[in-house]
């Protein structure tokens, strides 16, 4: 039986989206949720608001065009696992990733600051291997969202630039000793591209989207589909206007001569990047499609990785030195899943602990993979881009705006009033 929401839940839904466009405090520009079951059904699909405060009488559409974003990161960790099953890459391979990216290797580790507030820099002591890159542990950290790579770095650097050379800053610490959100995953993807000799957006066209049906969904939006763009926000604090500013985020993928950034270059609808949710949620197999895109141990392998140094480290969550684009984030806990047990996983975070689904009656906890554990894996995107996938119920979804900064109190609270809906038929 296929996880469904009745007519009422989809109302619930849909209103959730209006309330959050007219009357929330602050009022979002724009809102919008897909949401799909294991066997590929769309259950539900809308938007709410315009495609912009720039574009006030333009209303959003369906098949409008978001930027993705971190979002972007299960797609290539889904990449990366198809090599792991060809046998092209080994996680526990210490050579591989400083072999086919010689820029990795000689990469300086930042020890302190000293008591002039310069950096002190060592040497890296030991190499870093896919699973390092995968699972965060590597020391790459964003400039934008980390204090300490924020002081170090000139005030005019962009590592997502596209560019490796701007890729390539100094460590955090010694790699494998602690945890960081970051760059890792654009690396992960400049090795798969040097495996399959291929650029990683034509890679994942030809082995993941394309084989899905997944449309429209690219690290190069060019021509036309810029047209369909929705306006990115800035929340102006003092005022709480959402005021739209340029496309400067993302001009690294929106030509052809800048490299794929596997950690956040995708464009797409929610409605179609949900078919690569469904394809998990599957088990590895297109639903729609019957494509394999990988198999169903890989699965269940890829989504249960937790991450130890997660729990150890000293820096959790973010400490952004710009709150314009990010929040302060203690701990990155799924709205409505506070208090319950969590972990960081090499697909995002999982939140161990679950929801059960009364909505669905006598067949609560049947509507997906019986051997599925509890746990419901997701993340993020840094313009409130959130998706989920909940194996045991088998349902999984895409939902936010395009406003910054990350993990706003507002897109929060209606992705947990959607999530409520979903789960319990009531916000």
């Amino acid at each position: 039986m296929a996880f469904q929401i009745s007519q009422e839940t989809a109302d619930t839904i849909r209103n959730v989206l209006n309330d959050a466009v007219s009357s929330g405090v602050p009022k979002l520009p724009n809102y919008a949720a897909a949401i799909i079951n294991r066997e590929g059904d769309l259950i539900f699909n809308d938007v709410a608001g315009v495609v912009g405060t720039d574009k006030p009488d333009i209303p959003l559409k369906t098949d409008d065009l978001h930027w993705f974003a971190s979002a972007t990161k299960i797609s290539t960790i889904v990449a990366a696992y198809q090599l792991i099953e060809q046998g092209k890459l080994d996680l526990d391979d210490e050579d591989i990733v400083e072999r086919l990216v010689p820029e990795i290797a000689d990469l300086p580790v930042l020890k302190e600051f000293d008591k002039d507030g310069k950096p002190v820099l060592e040497k890296k002591v030991k190499k870093i291997t896919p699973k390092i890159l995968i699972s965060h542990t590597a020391g790459f950290a964003y400039r934008l969202l980390d204090d300490r790579i924020f002081r170090l770095l000139p005030e005019d650097h962009f590592e997502t630039s596209g560019l490796v050379k701007d890729l390539a800053v100094p460590l955090l610490f010694q790699p494998g000793t602690d945890w960081v959100y970051g760059t890792a995953i654009d690396w992960l993807g400049i090795v798969i591209e040097c495996i399959t000799g291929m650029k990683l957006n034509d890679y994942n066209q030809k082995n993941i989207f394309q084989p899905l049906d997944i449309k429209d969904v690219t690290a190069y939006p060019l021509g036309p589909l810029q047209d369909r763009f929705v306006s990115q926000h800035i929340r102006d604090k003092a005022s709480g206007a959402h005021i739209t500013v340029p496309q400067h985020y993302t001009m690294h993928v929106t030509t052809e001569e800048a490299q794929t950034l596997g950690g956040g270059s995708l464009w797409g609808s929610p409605a179609e990047y949900v078919k690569l949710l469904a394809m998990i949620l599957n088990n590895g197999t297109g639903p729609k499609t019957g494509a394999q895109i990988l198999k169903p141990e890989t699965i269940r392998t890829m989504l249960s990785q937790e991450v130890p140094m997660y729990k150890k480290t000293k820096h959790p969550g973010m400490r952004t030195p710009q709150p314009i684009l990010a929040n302060v984030i203690d701990d990155f806990v799924m709205p409505g899943m506070e208090g319950k047990e969590r972990a960081w996983g090499y697909a995002g975070v999982l939140e161990k602990e679950g929801r059960k689904a009364p909505s669905q009656g006598a067949a609560a906890g049947k509507t997906g993979d019986p051997d599925a554990e509890d746990t419901i894996v997701w993340w993020a995107g840094i313009q409130n881009t959130y998706w989920w996938v909940d194996r045991k119920n088998g349902v999984a979804g895409v939902v936010g705006g395009q406003v910054l900064p990350f993990w706003e109190p507002g897109e929060l609270e209606v992705w947990r009033k959607i999530m409520n809906a979903v789960y319990d038929g009531k916000v």
